[in-house]
């Protein structure tokens, strides 16, 4: 089972969004992360999931028009709101492919 998390870092003039999976810890990532990082960052929300690395891929994509930098976006308040039942929906969609040859996870 794979972590799926939204993480934000808010700074002087934004507030931004990480999108990633972890196999691990979402603690353990936040602490990687921090390192060298000024500002705090902290975590949001958090969905269990066996499609991990997929999902994130996915969701990379599904929020691409407001991506920033690397993993980083720049959501608004009903996209995080609405994190968990995108994940949600996303998944569903793969498990209904899951038996499709062509379809890889």
């Amino acid at each position: 089972m794979n972590i799926i998390y939204l993480l934000e870092c808010v700074n002087d003039d934004q507030t931004l969004y990480k999108i990633g999976y972890t196999k691990n810890s979402v603690k353990k990532r936040i602490e990687k992360l921090q390192t060298g990082n000024p500002h705090k960052i902290k975590e949001l929300n958090s969905y269990k999931s066996y499609y991990g690395q997929l999902l994130e891929k996915t969701l990379h994509k599904h929020y691409s028009y407001c991506k920033k930098n690397g993993e980083w976006f720049s959501l608004d308040i009903a996209e995080v709101a609405n994190f968990i039942k995108t994940c949600e929906k996303i998944e569903k969609n793969f498990d209904a492919l899951k038996d499709n040859p062509f379809f890889k996870n």
